[in-house]
């Protein structure tokens, strides 16, 4: 390549710049370059054969080197060429202006309604056409929904039999669900606690079913508010039930013990001490009124015996038997004849108790025995 310049006559004689000569070549003025440049003899007619070629592209362009995929051609106002080059986003000129992210939001998209909804759903509407507001979804709206989720019944879950709908009269107050090997099933549990004994007449028991009844006045004036425990033997002398014990029963021998729990009560109580050779006939945790938090209560014994046996704290009543948050009775019998099934001794019966809330709750222990 030849490159030079007349730098006495520069004023009178352009730059000239020859390069790849080849025979046949003429020298000629290229204006875009402002210099003499060496051009094959084309009369006027032009016959290149390659972009690079042409007088005003950089023959960069037909070069294999500087040439890669995407570039495209772009002008150069400083060289007044033609030449290969990438262009992107940022090289455009009058580019659009996009607003940023924070200029976006969902309620202002055209399709959404207008005005948003405070704590509601979005959902298209029955044409497909907006996004509108509800401040709930139709359970029709919703697949896969268990049966439970529309009946919002017990007897619609698929483990539990569907007469748990059908409780709904006082013969069923108590009952509980139990577990028949393949379902769930309403059944008699094996004590209830009735106010009454018309309330005892009105229960529909199996064999073996026991009931306490708080007040035992026969209409005739006797055994008014004393208690009574009944076993149901089908052939039972009172409508099928058999006296098992009655307050005033063995010569006055049968006792209470009784003890009264607040939420400020130990921790650890002791509610009363039976005889050796005594029998707790019934165990009833009444709860006057409920607890909060998450109290609990167990009831057990301890045999006072020399050889000091270990306490059985939950022996008489576990925790999952009594909750204290829901006012009820909550009764319990054992087969414990304490002497004979145990070491001998006094049995002082004892009370695991777990305060909930400061200021809520009071309840009633009750231990009857013979």
């Amino acid at each position: 390549m030849i490159v030079g310049q007349n730098t006495l006559l520069n004023q009178y004689v352009p730059t000239f710049y020859i390069k790849n000569i080849t025979d046949g070549q003429i020298l000629i003025y290229d204006s875009v370059r402002k210099a003499f440049i060496n051009s094959d003899n084309i009369g006027g007619g032009g016959s290149a054969t390659r972009l690079g070629e042409l007088e005003d592209v950089s023959p960069t362009v037909d070069n294999p080197l500087s040439l890669q995929n995407g570039q495209a051609l772009v002008y150069n106002s400083f060289t007044s060429l033609w030449e290969n080059s990438f262009t992107d986003y940022n090289t455009l000129l009058n580019k659009p202006v996009i607003p940023t992210n924070s200029s976006f939001s969902f309620a202002g998209l055209s399709d959404t309604a207008k005005p948003s909804l405070p704590n509601g759903y979005v959902l298209w509407n029955s044409a497909g056409s907006q996004l509108v507001y509800s401040t709930t979804i139709p359970v029709s709206s919703i697949q896969g929904l268990a049966p439970v989720a529309t009946a919002g019944t017990l007897g619609s879950l698929t483990n539990v039999s569907p007469t748990s709908d059908a409780l709904n009269n006082i013969s069923d107050i108590g009952k509980t669900l139990s577990w028949n090997g393949t379902t769930w099933i309403p059944v008699n549990p094996q004590m209830r606690v009735v106010a009454t004994l018309s309330a005892r007449d009105a229960l529909t028991p199996t064999l073996g079913n026991q009931v306490y009844v708080v007040n035992s006045d026969d209409g005739q004036g006797d055994y008014v508010n004393a208690w009574s425990l009944w076993i149901y033997t089908i052939s039972g002398p009172s409508n099928g039930w058999t006296l098992l014990s009655r307050q005033q029963s063995s010569g006055g021998e049968c006792s209470t013990i009784e003890y009264t729990i607040a939420d400020n009560s130990p921790a650890v109580i002791t509610v009363g001490t039976l005889p050796t050779g005594g029998r707790i006939t019934l165990i009833t945790i009444e709860v006057i009124s409920p607890f909060s938090g998450t109290p609990s209560l167990e009831i057990g014994y301890t045999i006072e015996n020399p050889s000091m046996p270990s306490p059985v704290p939950d022996g008489l009543m576990s925790t999952s038997e009594i909750d204290l948050t829901t006012v009820g009775t909550y009764s319990t019998i054992s087969d414990i004849l304490f002497g004979t099934d145990t070491l001998p001794g006094d049995v002082a019966i004892t009370a695991n108790y777990v305060a909930g809330i400061p200021g809520t709750g009071s309840a009633q222990i009750i231990v009857s025995y013979v």
